[in-house]
């Protein structure tokens, strides 16, 4: 496996990474309600626990972006080409 390709697999796998993150920031705002419900957390605390997944999805999203770039680097390394 050469150079190219190693660069390649490491921003793969840090996509699948910043994915599931992503993922799981999202599922936080449903399981903070419905088990905090059940445990009679209050509902601002609720909400509370609910900004972990807001604040927690934003920098996620940008990294997202920013692998996003380093993976069309990786495939078309010339400079100031879009694809």
């Amino acid at each position: 496996m050469n150079r190219e390709q190693t660069l390649r697999c490491r921003i793969r796998l840090l996509t699948w990474l910043i994915i599931f993150g992503l993922i799981a920031c999202v599922l936080l705002i449903p399981y903070a309600f419905v088990f905090g419900g059940v445990r009679g957390i209050p509902f601002w605390w609720r909400l509370i626990d609910c900004s972990f997944g807001v604040f927690g999805f934003i920098p996620l999203w940008f990294c997202r972006r920013w692998t996003l770039e380093l993976e069309r680097m990786a495939i078309d390394p010339t400079p100031g080409s879009k694809r």
